[in-house]
């Protein structure tokens, strides 16, 4: 195909992509706006230390445990029924486990705890809480060992009121909308080979035979031209010269 064709085909069936690319946009924001849930997020950020200021050796002990910290905070039980009796939140271990993600830094050597509800100030909660229960356990284990030994856990940044985190209207509005363009993209040239063995006029006919057309048979013929072809012709009135 050309890039007439392209042309020609985007004049004719341009409107099925506009209207589908409207009809996802417009979808897509009604469902972000009225039928998915808000959520918020709240965050706390840790840092992991070595009480051995200065050793090479210990703080890259630290930054080897900070996944263990991590991966403590994501699973350990207790730590969730603490949370949980102290935010006086009625949820079982594994459904507030559920609503927390922890991502450790072992370039900063640090620790951020992610809290998600459906209620901003809750969201608040729960991470922070999580963030000074840890604290607690750390600081109780640390008492247990030898003071060269330690890694202590401290809190650099509080939780503040949960921001939201989805939907996310504006992006969902807009990736409805391309979706929308890409299905009315199909729908249009998949119309245009449906109908590509349709012969819609002269220039069909000759890039298919790869020859001139030098005539053609009209497929509609005037009324008053079709009562002029009818009209019989007049009698021929002139008299032939006498013999």
């Amino acid at each position: 195909m050309q890039l007439r064709d392209y042309v020609r085909i985007l004049l004719q069936r341009g409107w099925i992509l506009v209207l589908v690319a409207a009809v996802g946009a417009v979808s897509a924001f009604l469902f972000s706006r009225f039928l998915v849930t808000p959520e918020y997020r709240s965050e706390v950020l840790l840092s992991v230390l070595s009480t051995r200021t200065g050793d090479y050796g210990s703080n890259l002990g630290a930054k080897a445990v900070v996944n263990n910290f991590a991966e403590t905070i994501r699973r350990d039980d207790e730590l969730a029924a603490m949370v949980a009796d102290r935010t006086r939140l009625d949820l079982p271990p594994d459904t507030l486990k559920g609503r927390i993600q922890v991502d450790p830094d072992e370039l900063n050597v640090t620790l951020r705890i992610r809290a998600t509800d459906t209620d901003p100030i809750i969201a608040k909660n729960i991470a922070q809480t999580y963030a000074q229960a840890f604290v607690e356990m750390r600081d109780a284990i640390n008492q247990r060992m030898d003071q060269r030994d330690r890694v202590e856990v401290r809190i650099l940044t509080n939780a503040r009121d949960g921001e939201k985190s989805k939907p996310q209207t504006k992006v969902n509005t807009l990736a409805g909308g391309v979706l929308g363009a890409l299905l009315g993209l199909l729908i249009v040239f998949g119309l245009e080979y449906i109908a590509a063995g349709t012969m819609r006029g002269v220039e069909d006919i000759e890039r298919y035979l790869g020859t001139n057309v030098l005539g053609a048979i009209p497929t509609r013929v005037e009324p008053g031209e079709r009562r002029s072809r009818l009209r019989p012709r007049p009698a021929d009135t002139r008299t032939s010269p006498a013999k």
